[in-house]
């Protein structure tokens, strides 16, 4: 019997502390210092520190002898600095259990030293959610553009999580509120409209509640704080479930799964994360049936949620064709469509998960239109798949497998791949990008930015 498979997009980033057996969704306690970088014997008060995953988000203030504890947290969470004018040695940590003394030196900083909880990429563009919860626009979507400075995101603020679809856009208020905008042909923004495009972030009608988002290419989903899934948008390959219309410009809940912590969306494909780590999906995928000298391809139609059969995962994200998952032991596993190296391996295509060989300690993970990303431990970032015109910035301008490290991008904390460009931040609060899009590209000729380039600061 064929098994089941497919993954999503959110950028978590986790170390798993030792000796930690904490059940998925646990609350837990993390303590530290932060002490002068000129005298560690000397500590810093009033410092306001990030801490940011897929199912915790939160700032804290050190006290006057610069101690500082958190409480409540959930699954993996980075730590790092959220003041604007503060960077810290290391720049960031990852735990995922109860640990003390988790110390960092402050230094003062440069202006463009910024604290930032996610970043995320849709076909050409990217958005950066800051640590002090407002939302930045870069790269280019129907008339709105910029390649210099990224820009504000009017009209949100106190944002905890943001999601790229290919053409709308997702926000996720610390009130459990859900906020779309951009396109909405398929009702993706769920506005209950049609509308062409919706220009200013509209709150999504009757959602409350919500603690994790996720956007694919036409539809969004968002699950809510009692484990259930709720989706709007385009439902022509059941992306939001088997019995939605085929169009929904308003949310509906996807009947048959429960206890789901995180969701993310692919091209025409849903998947979940549960709090027992296990993995689920439902959608459109191909399957290839070889005959003779050519390959056909079957079209499967999934309304009801299946196991991908993955456990221990912390974290799943969806390409176009393939997903990914990340699991708690630091190791990458992918699946589906492989036309250009996105799992990672020279095999045309699997249907079952299959470990991304040469990297057992990563921390975060991004799926591109037809690549695959992650970051390790160490904060380098390492990219596969389509390559055209050094697309990932690792020095070559063919498919690279296995993967292979970018260039010139070191302390990495965060990435996301869109389909035209790649983005991440450091720990020093950077904003880095490259792919293929530029000032006045068209999204349909590949003029490469190549190597990393750091964003100016806004």
């Amino acid at each position: 019997m064929v098994k089941r498979a497919f993954g999503l997009l959110l950028i978590t980033l986790c170390v798993l502390a030792a000796g930690c057996n904490l059940t998925a969704g646990a609350p837990y306690t993390v303590s530290g210092r932060i002490v002068c970088a000129d005298d560690a014997s000397q500590g810093i008060g009033g410092v306001n520190i990030s801490f940011s995953g897929s199912r915790s988000f939160g700032v804290t203030e050190t006290c006057d002898d610069g101690t500082w504890t958190k409480s409540g947290l959930r699954g993996p969470v980075t730590i790092a600095p959220a003041s604007a004018d503060w960077v810290f040695d290391p720049g960031y940590r990852q735990v995922s259990g109860v640990e003390h003394n988790v110390n960092f030196a402050g230094f003062r900083s440069a202006a463009n030293s910024l604290g930032f909880r996610q970043a995320v990429a849709g076909k050409n563009y990217a958005l950066f959610l800051r640590a002090d919860g407002t939302v930045h626009f870069w790269g280019s979507r129907g008339s709105v553009y910029t390649y210099g400075a990224a820009m504000r995101v009017s009209g949100i603020e106190d944002i905890v999580a943001v999601a790229a679809g290919a053409h709308h856009s997702l926000a996720l208020k610390a009130d459990g509120t859900v906020w779309a905008w951009g396109a909405n042909d398929r009702g993706q923004v769920g506005n209950g409209t049609y509308s062409d495009s919706c220009e200013r972030p509209d709150q999504v009608a009757g959602l409350s509640g919500i603690v994790a988002i996720a956007a694919g290419e036409y539809h969004s989903l968002a699950v809510k704080n009692d484990g259930t899934v709720w989706g709007w948008g385009d439902n022509s390959t059941y992306q939001i479930g088997q019995h939605a219309p085929t169009t929904t410009p308003t949310p509906v809940m996807k009947g048959g799964i429960g206890s789901v912590v995180s969701v993310a969306a692919g091209g025409r494909r849903s998947v979940a994360l549960k709090a027992d780590g296990t993995v689920w999906q439902w959608g459109f995928w191909q399957i290839p049936l070889p005959w003779g000298d050519s390959t056909y391809w079957l079209s499967r139609y999934v309304g009801d949620a299946e196991s991908v059969g993955l456990s221990g995962v912390i974290s799943v994200a969806a390409g176009s064709e393939h997903s990914m998952a990340l699991k708690n032991d630091g190791t990458v596993w992918a699946w589906g469509v492989n036309n250009h190296g996105q799992l990672g391996s020279g095999t045309v295509w699997d249907y079952d998960p299959r470990e991304v060989e040469g990297l057992d300690e990563a921390v975060g993970i991004a799926a591109g239109d037809r690549n695959g990303m992650a970051v390790g431990a160490d904060g380098s970032v390492w990219a596969w798949g389509a390559n055209a015109g050094n697309y990932l910035g690792t020095g070559t301008y063919s498919a690279v497998i296995p993967p292979t490290m970018v260039m010139g991008i070191a302390g990495a904390v965060v990435v996301a791949s869109g389909e035209q460009i790649i983005v991440a931040a450091d720990g020093l609060g950077d904003l880095w990008r490259w792919g293929m899009s530029y000032p006045g590209a068209s999204p349909t000729i590949l003029y490469p930015i190549g190597e990393p380039r750091r964003i100016t600061a806004f």
